[in-house]
Parts: C-alpha cells; sequence; structure tokens
C-alpha cells in the first residue's frame, strides 16, 4: 500500500458506536467481572486510567504477561484490592517453540513483500534479519542487508499469504495455556500489545476462542499495525486510535471492519489532562527573547543519531537566520533509545541543553514543549505530544543514515502534505530554511488542530479515551465469544 492521505471522516458505524458505549460508572455493566489482561512488559503503565476505570466500575482485573515482573504495574492499580497478578506458561515449549516461531516470522517477512507496500524498507530488513538467524544461517547479517529491496509478483504475494494464514489456523492453542486461563474462570481477554513479533497474542485469541471467552485487543500505538508483526488470528474486538489504523487493520491483517473500535489513543489521557490543566499557549514572549527549539532523539530511526544530531546543530548554527543561529536548543534523547547517546561528546555550545528523559512524565514533557517555539525530530511518538500540546515539528530527510525513518509506512502519515502535520524538508539546507520561518511564526496551526482532533482523540478532544476503552471491554464481557476467525 502507497503511503496514503491521511482522511479522519468518521463511518457512521463508528459514530453510532462510539455513542452507544455506556459509561463506566453507570449501572449498565454487572459488578465483578473478571477480565484478564495480557500485556507486553511496560503497556500496563501506559494506560493506567483505563485500568482505574475498569476497577472503579467493580470489574476484577487479572494481569499477566512473558515476564510478570517487568510488566511495571502502577502502585496505584497493583494495590487495589480487586487488583492481582497470575504467572502464566505464554512461553511455547520443546520443538514446537522453534517451528511456530520461524512458520510466523516467515509470514511476518511476506507481508512486507507485497508489491503494493511502500515504507517497508526497514521491517523486511529487520525481519530478515530475525528469519535467517532462527534458521541459522551464517551471512544472516549480509543477506538481510539486501533484503530490503525484495518484492514477489502481486498473485504470488496474495497465494503465498494465504497459505501463511492457512497454517497458523491449523496450529493448535497450547493445551497448557488452555488449562491454565481456564482455571482463573474469567470473562472476557484482554490483549495490551505493541503487535511485537514473537509476541503470544495469537496464541492467547486461540485459547479465549478455545474456551469461549471473548477477546478485545488494544492497539498500543500509531506504528503498531504498520510495523510489526501479522495478526492471522483475530480477536472479537480491536481497539485503535483513529481510522488510519482501522484500514491498516483491515488492509495489512484481514480484520474485519466490524470488528475494529475507534475510540482514540488512551495513551495521552494524563498529557491532555497537564495540557489543559497548565493551558499550554504558545511560547511567545518579549520580542528581544531567545528562540527556542526542542529536539526530540528517535527510538530506533538511526543507528548513529548523534552524528546526525551533529550536523544539524552545525547547520542551525551556521544559518543566514541570526533568530535561528542564537536559538537555546533543548537535545531530549528517547528513552528507548540512549545507548547510541552514552558515548556522544556534545559541541562545546553555551546555548545547548540536555535533557536527560525518563518514561511517562507527562508533566516535565509538556515543561519542555511550552517553553519550545518549534520541535525538530526524526521520527518519534514525542511529535504527537508535540501536536497535543500545540507546538510545531520540522523534520528532515536523514536518508541512509536513518532507515528508520523513510524506511517505514508510518514515517508519511504525520506529514503535513500527506494530511498530517509536521514540515518536512528535503534535506538539511530545505530545513534550515522551513525552521527559520516557523520561529518567525510563519506557518499554519490549523493542520496541528486538526490532525489532534482526528488521529489522536476522533471521538472530540475534550473527551477522555480511557472511559470508552473501559466501557467496550466491560460490553464485551457481557457476550459470548466470536467463534469465527
Amino acid at each position: 500500500m502507497q503511503p496514503r492521505h491521511l482522511s479522519f471522516a468518521r463511518s457512521a458505524l463508528d459514530r453510532q458506536r462510539r455513542s452507544d458505549l455506556p459509561s463506566v460508572r453507570g449501572s449498565a455493566f454487572p459488578s465483578g467481572a473478571r477480565i484478564l489482561v495480557l500485556s507486553a512488559p511496560a503497556l500496563v503503565r501506559n494506560v493506567p486510567d483505563v485500568f482505574k476505570e475498569l476497577l472503579n466500575a467493580g470489574a476484577q482485573v487479572i494481569f499477566s504477561g512473558k515476564q510478570v515482573e517487568k510488566l511495571k504495574i502502577p502502585n496505584e492499580i497493583l494495590t487495589h484490592p480487586r487488583a492481582s497478578i497470575a504467572e502464566l506458561p505464554l512461553r511455547r515449549t520443546g520443538d514446537a517453540r522453534r517451528s511456530i516461531t520461524i512458520l510466523r516470522t516467515a509470514a511476518d517477512l511476506t507481508r512486507f513483500l507485497s508489491p503494493d507496500v511502500d515504507g517497508g524498507n526497514w521491517p523486511r530488513m529487520r525481519i530478515s534479519r530475525r528469519l535467517l538467524k532462527l534458521l541459522r544461517h551464517p551471512d544472516y547479517e549480509a543477506l538481510a542487508a539486501k533484503a530490503a529491496g525484495l518484492r514477489l509478483p502481486r498473485t504470488t504475494h496474495a497465494q503465498v499469504s494465504s497459505a501463511f494464514r492457512d497454517l497458523e489456523h491449523l496450529q493448535p492453542a497450547p493445551p497448557g495455556l488452555v488449562e491454565a486461563i481456564d482455571r482463573l474462570g474469567v470473562d472476557v481477554v484482554l490483549l495490551v500489545t505493541r503487535c511485537t513479533v514473537g509476541g503470544f497474542e495469537q496464541d492467547v485469541i486461540k485459547v479465549a476462542r478455545r474456551l469461549g471467552l471473548p477477546s478485545i485487543m488494544l492497539v498500543s500505538s500509531w506504528d503498531n499495525l504498520s510495523s510489526k508483526a501479522l495478526l492471522n488470528e483475530h480477536p472479537d474486538r480491536m481497539i485503535v486510535w483513529n481510522e488510519v489504523q482501522a484500514e491498516e487493520a483491515v488492509d495489512f491483517h484481514g480484520i474485519s471492519r466490524e470488528r475494529v473500535l475507534v475510540v482514540g489513543a488512551p495513551n495521552f489521557d494524563r498529557f491532555f489532562h497537564e495540557v489543559q490543566s497548565h493551558a499550554a499557549a504558545p511560547a511567545g514572549g518579549p520580542a528581544d527573547r531567545r528562540a527556542a527549539i526542542l529536539y526530540f532523539g528517535s527510538s530506533k530511526a538511526a543507528p548513529d543519531e548523534p552524528a546526525i544530531f551533529t550536523r544539524w546543530i552545525n547547520a542551525v548554527r551556521t544559518a543566514a537566520d541570526p533568530r535561528l543561529r542564537e536559538a537555546r536548543i533543548v537535545l531530549r534523547p528517547h528513552p528507548g533509545g540512549s545507548v547510541p547517546w552514552r558515548s556522544w561528546a556534545p559541541p562545546d555550545d553555551p546555548l545547548l541543553s540536555i535533557d536527560l528523559p525518563r518514561k511517562n512524565e507527562p508533566l516535565r514533557l509538556l515543561q519542555l514543549l511550552r517553553d519550545a517555539d518549534a520541535v525538530v525530530a526524526l521520527s518519534t511518538t514525542a511529535e504527537i505530544e508535540a501536536a497535543n500540546a500545540g507546538r510545531p515539528v520540522v523534520t528532515f530527510r536523514a536518508g541512509a543514515d536513518a532507515p528508520g525513518q523513510e524506511g517505514l509506512l508510518h514515517f508519511y502519515y504525520l506529514l503535513e502534505e500527506r494530511g498530517g502535520f509536521v514540515i518536512d524538508s528535503r534535506d538539511l539546507d530545505e530545513h534550515v530554511v522551513n525552521l527559520s520561518r516557523v520561529l518567525r511564526g510563519n506557518y499554519d496551526p490549523a493542520p496541528i488542530r486538526r490532525f489532534v482532533e482526528g488521529f489522536v482523540r476522533p471521538s472530540g478532544v475534550s473527551q477522555p479515551v480511557s472511559p470508552l476503552v473501559a466501557s467496550a471491554v466491560l460490553e464485551l464481557a457481557r457476550r459470548p465469544a466470536e467463534m469465527t476467525r
């Protein structure tokens, strides 16, 4: 699929679904619903208000994952009397573990071999490397590097994809996991997922179907459906942020549109609360105030982003515009991509400061954004948080030095010319011109507003998303599972 223009037109079905969701605090739900939450490490802490809503509605919430000690459940949730943790055998064992991992990784790779998928060079190379390594190929690194340009003819791709889908359906649910989940006596299974390659999601969906339990999947972030694992096993319901992800669920994973519920991004509920509480107005200030630029580091867009940043700051400091040359710059490395920065020697620049991040600190992030006149980034979720705070973002193409930028489909979703809000530049020279213009206030804020309204909070900018997610989970707990894939 070509990188698309964003379209945030809401379907009548989704508008009706959102209006039909009862309040979590109402009397529509039976108290005591037992909910099994299966999550990848650390995802639970990204949406704490979803679980607070469920617990406050009287539900019992049981958390589990492959490594329960890494779930990082916030104390405000874990100490609740109706919250608990269960150890489950989510890792397959024996010969089946390796063979099924190879099967699923081959299916993941096939997905990105479609001739209709642009912006997939990086996952093609990454998943090829994983598959060749699983197969113990001695030259897996070199071969994977050549895989970025591979494609299958359209008819062949469709046939191979169908074969992998059928092979996945033939795999039975792990018997030990069936028995373990059955003993918990739950009413619904909630998967909080980033669609990780090698994840347990498909096994859990098989188990839920066998036990007659409804399953619902909360997709954690904006890039999960476009760049990670293929879902050949489908939950009864999938909760996504926006219409773009709904299209991805259908086009990339073959999920029926009727199963996909668009409600918005619960990840940002607390950030929005801080934005509204602290009234994040444009930075502004006295006319003689130095301009301020906030540079967000990326997670995995570039293997050596410090070198890219060094080139960027040199271009800024030699710009023709004195406002740009003399701007204050705050560098904030990505909390999940700090390793390349550890051995980096910052330039001797008195107007550069480095803010070392920690995860889940919305107030600190908002403070940095409030002080910034413009944000610069290659490709990171923090750009979306900048939009939520009303700040303009300017990017530039780093080419082969950043394979995880143009090589991923979701990079294009944010660009202004494709219906997003990020101001793009072909190279650093054009970027300097665009950044100078933005620092003078010469940009249109309307795309930022439209993006937030469509991509992040399609149910309304003032509407917290966590109650909508909790309502969908509790509503499904009242229904029998849909026994089709």
